[in-house]
């Protein structure tokens, strides 16, 4: 069996399997394919945990968020969740552009 992984002029080339299996390629992935540094977007609304589930709560402050008017860089703002795992029983739908949904970890907000 073939190893997936081919090295050819400083570039990884990913190879398909018999059965045209392949590792993916998440290399490009992220905010502006992982090329810039996320901006520091204002926090325009805090959601803090809460036990159960947090679909509802957490969709009407994408929903406010994304009716605010885009600031001189087209972001509208953040969604701030609190420390905690945040049970979703259903989807987040973000329709607009500039929200930003942050989390926070023990010390500090992070994307």
């Amino acid at each position: 069996q073939e190893f997936p992984l081919k090295v050819k002029d400083g570039a990884l080339s990913y190879i398909e399997d018999s059965k045209g299996n392949r590792i993916l390629d998440f290399s490009y992935c992220g905010y502006r394919s992982s090329e810039q540094a996320i901006p520091d977007v204002k926090n325009q609304v805090f959601v803090s945990w809460s036990a159960g589930d947090n679909t509802a709560r957490i969709q009407k402050a994408i929903d406010y968020v994304s009716s605010l008017s885009p600031d001189k860089t087209g972001f509208r703002g953040a969604v701030l969740l609190g420390k905690g795992a945040f049970e979703l029983d259903g989807s987040l739908m973000i329709s607009a552009s500039g929200v930003v949904l942050k989390g926070m970890d023990k010390e500090r907000p992070f994307y």
